[in-house]
C-alpha cells in the first residue's frame, strides 16, 4: 500500500522527519519496503503568467513571449507551444533549472532573439506525459511561486508491506495512528 507523508499528518501531528516516521511505522508492526519522493526536485521553476504572445520574427513557428514571473521585470521567452496565449498561467523555468532529464536551462539566443529560460509541458516535467502543448495551470495559482510549492511535491510516498491480518491498515485513517 503506498501512503502520503502529506495525507499522514493530516490525522496525525508530528514533527519527525521522513526516515524516523517510516521507522516508527515499522516499528508499529507496518513493514515499510520503500520511501520515494514523489517527484523530481524540479528547482528553479516558476507559477508564471504569460503577459504578451508576439510571433517571432524569424521564425514561423515560434513566439516571442513576455512573462511576469512575481517580480518587478517582466521577463522575454522564445516559446514553441501551439498553446501559448495572453494570460495563460504556465511553469516557468528559469535560467539555472535543471529539469527532470538532465537538461539544465540557461539564457540561449533562439534564431537571434533571446531567451531567458523556457515555458514548460508537463511531459518536460514529469507531471504528466503530454508533450503538445504548455502545462496550463488554474488561473488562480499564485505567480512567482515554485512549483513544487503549488503543487505541493515537498511529499514522499510511503510503501508499506501489509500482512493479511492487518486489514485495518488499508486506509489513510488505519496507517496514521502511529504515536500510540
Amino acid at each position: 500500500m503506498k501512503v502520503s507523508a502529506h495525507w499522514l499528518c493530516e490525522w496525525v501531528t508530528t514533527s519527525l522527519a521522513h526516515d524516523e516516521l517510516a521507522e516508527c511505522l515499522t516499528m508499529a508492526g507496518l513493514e515499510v519496503d520503500n520511501v520515494a519522493p514523489v517527484a523530481h526536485p524540479l528547482d528553479n521553476i516558476w507559477v508564471a503568467k504569460v503577459i504578451t504572445v508576439a510571433p517571432h520574427p524569424n521564425a514561423d513557428r515560434l513566439s516571442y513571449c513576455t512573462i511576469d514571473i512575481g517580480r518587478t521585470e517582466a521577463v522575454e521567452v522564445v516559446c514553441g507551444a501551439s498553446n501559448v496565449r495572453a494570460n495563460l498561467v504556465v511553469a516557468y523555468a528559469a535560467p539555472g533549472a535543471k529539469l527532470p532529464d538532465g537538461r539544465e536551462i540557461g539564457e540561449a539566443k533562439v534564431r537571434g532573439v533571446v531567451s531567458a529560460g523556457m515555458l514548460c509541458s508537463a511531459a518536460e516535467l514529469d507531471l504528466g506525459d503530454d508533450s503538445s502543448g504548455l502545462l496550463e495551470l488554474d488561473n488562480d495559482a499564485p505567480i512567482g511561486t515554485l512549483l513544487r510549492e503549488h503543487f505541493e511535491l515537498d511529499d514522499v510516498v510511503f510503501d508499506i508491506d501489509l500482512t493479511p491480518n492487518r486489514g485495518d491498515c488499508l486506509s489513510i485513517i488505519g496507517v496514521a495512528p502511529v504515536d500510540r
